[in-house]
């Protein structure tokens, strides 16, 4: 009935891999050329990785399946250093010095693999079918990151398989952008339920990332929250917490142990303390990474107003729900002075107040919020999206308990049509809502409809133990 809290950095898993492409800087007297391959400009950790000392030259990220670069011998994790013996500084130069050049014209690149540097010679190839493909993957993407903000997450699994497909025609399956498709796919899969799918989706990422870059990249550290959200929605939390761990260590290590993507980790790694009951380890960690937003964004940023309401809800489990509510209230301010009173994630901050409100019985302030959460949610997403689902089913929760069972049942049923229609018949937060209806029926004394929702969730389940979402961030 309740929406997850990880920190799943979807923005980073959608974002588009710069390819690079040759361009004219005078008249067209050339067909433009193109390298291909997928790249950025080095960091200073990366630098200090390889050995360079500080950062010089681009950072392969990808090469296209047969292409010129891959024919030249340049592979995944390399880094390219001089062209036709221009030393390379960054991205944007690299763009330059290849953009005076043209389809068909032969590059000596100086490339750093593996800790030896070597020469390899490349002959540019045309761009256009490259554009074409890539204009095809970017549109994939939006339509993707279009749907995920609309909550239709069955079309978007449709759309992450096709972008796979895509991507592993032209690329190859062994390629990093078939590992940041198939972390697309995983999310996916994770938003309605279906956990082994997304599992092997993130574990196949993670191999791959692992055997192309290296096990101590910054985008391994990516995969594996994903993997450890997984496995924590499947009430693996030992293996998830082993998992958050092994990512943390490697964002300390890249990142340094005060950059906001540790932060992001530690929110997950709390995540799943508090749902094995270990608040206190689980507030020691949420401390942490409020500690680290506070110092890179300030004390009235939204990103720390996430951490706040994931304290908030540990304190309320832990029956602390005056210090519950002080949190909550405090994150509220910063998300309505920063974001304005009709974000989401205002929302979302309300949802958890109301929760709080209704474990003290303050039904009628629950009810109160939870409607403005309604109200805000059914602006920012539409009447069919899983977040409305979650209000009227919250707001049906208040409802019940204060004795108004027709307004409770009237809130279940339309949150059970949305995630019936949305999410599909078997995920989990339409066992929830089964179960909620049914508790009702059983309160008026329905006792037939009573024994039909709680047969219902069993079916859902197939028999196993699957907790229940935390609160919204």
């Amino acid at each position: 009935m309740r929406r997850m809290i990880f920190v799943m950095l979807a923005a980073a898993a959608l974002a588009l891999t710069v390819r690079v492409y040759a361009q004219q800087t005078g008249p067209m007297t050339k067909q433009p050329g193109m390298l291909g391959i997928q790249m950025h400009t080095l960091s200073q950790a990366e630098a200090e990785r390889t050995g360079l000392g500080r950062p010089t030259g681009v950072w392969v990220d990808s090469v296209n399946e047969g292409g010129p670069a891959q024919t030249a011998g340049v592979k995944p994790g390399d880094v390219i250093l001089s062209a036709d013996g221009v030393a390379i500084g960054n991205y944007a130069h690299f763009r330059e010095v290849i953009g005076a050049k043209g389809a068909g014209t032969e590059v000596t690149f100086q490339v750093l693999s593996r800790g030896k540097t070597s020469l390899l010679k490349a002959t540019l190839a045309p761009r256009s079918q490259a554009l074409a493909s890539a204009d095809e993957r970017k549109d994939l993407y939006q339509s993707l990151s279009n749907l995920y903000r609309q909550g239709k997450y069955g079309e978007a699994e449709a759309v992450a398989k096709r972008l796979l497909q895509l991507v592993e025609q032209q690329h190859g399956p062994e390629d990093p952008l078939a590992a940041a498709a198939l972390d697309n796919l995983s999310l996916m899969q994770t938003l309605q339920g279906k956990h082994e799918d997304a599992a092997k989706a993130g574990l196949r990422a993670l191999a791959i990332k692992e055997k192309s870059l290296g096990p101590d990249h910054a985008d391994v550290a990516m995969t594996l929250n994903g993997v450890g959200n997984v496995y924590s929605n499947q009430g693996r939390y030992r293996e998830a917490i082993e998992i958050y761990a092994r990512a943390l260590a490697i964002r300390e290590k890249v990142l340094g142990p005060n950059d906001p993507n540790v932060a992001a980790t530690l929110n997950n790694l709390a995540v799943a303390y508090k749902r094995q009951g270990r608040y206190e380890e689980a507030i020691k960690v949420y401390t942490r990474s409020m500690e680290i937003h506070e110092r890179a964004s300030g004390s009235e940023h939204p990103i720390l107003a996430g951490s706040l309401n994931n304290l908030g809800n540990v304190y309320m489990e832990q029956g602390r729900y005056v210090e519950a509510v002080k949190v909550l209230t405090q994150a509220l301010v910063i998300r309505e002075k920063a974001l304005g009173p009709q974000h989401p994630q205002v929302a979302d901050t309300l949802n958890n107040l109301g929760l709080v409100y209704s474990r003290q019985s303050r039904y009628d302030e629950a009810i109160e919020v939870y409607t403005r959460a309604l109200a805000i949610d059914e602006k920012a997403f539409g009447l069919e999206h899983p977040h409305v689902a979650g209000d009227l089913d919250n707001r049906a929760l208040a409802h019940a308990a204060a004795g108004r069972y027709d307004e409770a049942i009237k809130g279940h049923a339309r949150a059970l049509e949305i995630r019936e229609k949305v999410l599909g018949p078997f995920h989990r937060d339409v066992a929830s809502t089964l179960n909620n209806l049914a508790i009702v029926h059983e309160a008026l004394g329905k006792y037939e409809e009573a024994l039909k929702g709680h047969i219902s969730p069993l079916t859902v389940f197939e028999g196993r133990a699957i907790p229940a979402f935390d609160g919204r961030c």
